[in-house]
């Protein structure tokens, strides 16, 4: 009463607190912070070795790290090497066991080069061991293996299961029914394999094979007589039709068979090679100097002289000398002031740049816990060989 407390406070607990005991407040959270947690956002490319084992990763990890001054990295996921805004991080290991690299600022923008096993089944979404707000990542395969699906994966638009809709699944249930009404069951089932194999290739014969079979199944169908002609003459022209354009089809799948580099088209490239002379030592600068003595004076070409037919062609000059020149680049400017000199930068496995072979596109939407796992399905190359000289057998059974 003397302190003013309000009547309602009646029911709570009371304290008293004297000169020897205090308040103290202590800072809880509940979940993390109301949003106020690292913020990271991932970019990742991808690309699988050309025997198909392993892929090498290189990560574009940037945001805001607001609790902690460590990245690491989980098995199956090896790290390699690791960058920030160009200046290189030394690749250490905390009492787990785990590879990371320690950061000093609290806006980030590291890049990092990765390893992971292809077949190592389910593997971390991310790697890292810290919530990301999203993941965007690129896969590049070689050419002649697909990707048949992401499990895990929030968005794999580009990937062989993504790509299947409603509509594709109507058009394969209504032609293998045709298929199945006009020549039996059986060839249904071949039909439908043949579709789903080919529904998403290029230039594959679908309408075609599907009018010429409900022509044919409507000529069945109608009494003799005129229109009974002019459906088989219908279903003749339709067939020849879905003939002549399951020809280039096919070819061009067994050409893929053979060499699947021919799928993306190559083309021919005109390489240009320019060779420039080293600078003069009056142009170079305070952290440059020669290696080598600079070349002395070319001697003076001798004079042209008139030859006959049968005289002998003059020889090419000899190179006299010749000079090599470069820039003093201490460990301290490789690597940056505030990294020790003595320490041992990890450079890693080199970075392909190709993009050439089949690229797909995968999103993870936020947060991306350090627990989610996800799992790529590759056909192999030899798969892929088989399955499309396995399409064209059943295209030419169907048709046949």
């Amino acid at each position: 009463a003397q302190a003013g407390v309000p009547d309602d406070w009646a029911s709570l607990p009371a304290y008293v607190l004297d000169n020897r005991s205090g308040l103290r407040v202590e800072q809880g959270n509940r979940g993390n912070q109301g949003g106020q947690g690292d913020a990271l956002h991932l970019r990742r490319e991808m690309w699988l070795d050309f025997d198909g084992g392993n892929f090498t990763v290189v990560d574009q990890l940037s945001g805001e790290l607001r609790h902690h001054q460590r990245l690491d990295v989980t098995a199956p996921w090896q790290l390699q090497r690791a960058s920030e805004n160009g200046n290189p991080l030394l690749v250490t290991r905390d009492a787990k066991g785990r590879a990371g690299v320690e950061l000093r600022e609290r806006n980030i923008h590291v890049s990092a080069g990765l390893r992971l096993p292809a077949h190592a089944g389910a593997v971390p979404s991310s790697g890292w061991q810290l919530p990301l707000d999203g993941i965007q990542a690129t896969v590049h395969l070689p050419h002649g293996y697909r990707l048949l699906g992401a499990i895990g994966a929030d968005r794999s638009n580009d990937s062989w299961a993504a790509q299947w809709s409603l509509l594709d699944l109507f058009v394969v249930a209504l032609i293998a029914l045709l298929a199945g009404r006009l020549l039996g069951w059986p060839w249904a089932l071949l039909a439908a394999g043949y579709l789903a194999l080919a529904q998403h290739e290029a230039m594959a014969p679908l309408w075609t094979l599907a009018l010429a079979l409900a022509v044919a199944l409507l000529r069945r169908a109608l009494p003799k007589g005129r229109l009974h002609l002019f459906a088989g003459g219908g279903a003749m022209a339709l067939f020849t039709l879905a003939v002549l354009w399951a020809l280039p089809f096919t070819a061009a799948q067994l050409q893929y068979a053979l060499h699947p580099q021919l799928e993306q088209g190559a083309t021919e490239r005109n390489v240009s090679v320019a060779f420039v002379p080293p600078p003069q030592a009056a142009d170079m600068g305070k952290g440059q100097a020669g290696l080598l003595a600079p070349p002395s004076p070319a001697p003076a070409a001798p004079p042209v002289q008139e030859m006959s037919a049968n005289a002998a062609m003059p020889r090419a000059p000899v190179l006299q000398s010749m000079a090599v020149t470069g820039s003093t680049i201490t460990v301290s400017r490789l690597v940056g002031e505030d990294q020790d000199n003595s320490s041992v930068i990890q450079a890693g496995a080199g970075t392909p740049h190709w993009n050439e072979g089949n690229n797909y596109r995968l999103g993870w939407s936020g947060p991306v816990s350090p627990q989610q796992t996800t799992r790529l399905v590759i056909a192999p190359a030899w798969l892929v060989r088989l399955l499309r000289v396995l399409m064209v057998g059943l295209l030419a059974v169907v048709l046949g």
